[in-house]
C-alpha cells in the first residue's frame, strides 16, 4: 500500500471516530435534557450558560475588575433563587 493509501485510511478511521463521538454526545446531551443554547436564552433570560460565556469574555476583556464583576453576578443569581 502506497503512502496515498495509508493516509485515506487514516482519515477515514478519523472520520469514523468523530462522527461516532458525535453521536455519543448527542445522545447524551438527550439523556439529560439539555437545551439548545438558543432555546434556554428564550426561555430563561440569563440561564447559567451565558453567565458562564459572559464570564469568559469578561474575564478576557477585563481581568482586572472581573473579581468584582463575579461577586455581583453571584449576587444577582442568588436574589434569582
Amino acid at each position: 500500500m502506497d503512502d496515498k493509501g495509508i493516509i485515506n485510511i487514516r482519515q477515514y478511521q478519523i472520520d469514523a471516530t468523530l462522527e461516532e463521538l458525535a453521536d455519543n454526545v448527542y445522545e447524551g446531551c438527550k439523556k439529560i435534557d439539555l437545551r439548545v443554547y438558543a432555546h434556554q436564552l428564550s426561555k430563561y433570560g440569563q440561564p447559567i450558560s451565558k453567565i458562564l460565556n459572559d464570564a469568559w469574555a469578561e474575564l478576557f476583556e477585563n481581568p482586572e475588575n472581573f473579581a468584582d464583576w463575579e461577586k455581583q453576578r453571584i449576587v444577582e443569581i442568588n436574589a434569582s433563587l
